[in-house]
């Protein structure tokens, strides 16, 4: 994987385990990844996407923020 600005698109049910294996396959705190699921208004607008190398979210998410 390449280190910088990466979005990861996943089945709900494979949210978690990819997380898992960033931790897992890589570095102790060498990529810095969010979870984009679940987040309230106040922590959408106050979150700067660019400060993580990947970003893991679902098909659904995607599909009702950028509709």
């Amino acid at each position: 994987m390449i280190k910088g600005r990466n979005l990861v698109v996943v089945p709900l049910t494979l949210l978690s385990q990819w997380g898992d294996e960033i931790e897992v396959h890589s570095r102790q705190k060498s990529i810095n990844y969010l979870k984009y699921y679940q987040l309230n208004k106040n922590e959408k607008e106050n979150l700067d996407l660019s400060l993580y190398d990947v970003v893991i979210t679902t098909y659904g998410v995607l599909s009702s923020e950028w509709s």
